[in-house]
């Protein structure tokens, strides 16, 4: 499995050059700024974490009513199911 990275990629308002990334350093967050003018593009923190530590279902208790039942695949697929292998 790989993990894929999300690049968003940001250009100066003036000049259209590509932002640089400035990482954070001492009490100043981490930003974008132009290498050509004083612009600064500010990085807005959009990583929440919920506050309970419950796990939604994935399948619920209706979702398994009316899942089909192992009895029914065995009588649609055949009584000998090593002949169909």
């Amino acid at each position: 499995m790989s993990l894929q990275r999300v690049v968003d990629m940001e250009f100066c308002p003036t000049y259209g050059m590509l932002l640089k990334y400035e990482l954070p350093n001492l009490h100043l967050p981490a930003r974008f700024f132009c290498p050509t003018c004083p612009y600064v593009g500010q990085i807005e923190q959009k990583v929440g974490s919920k506050e309970s530590n419950e796990i939604d279902p994935i399948i619920t208790q209706d979702d398994m009513k009316n899942a089909p039942k192992i009895d029914q695949a065995l009588e649609e697929f055949g009584e000998n199911i090593e002949e169909n292998f």
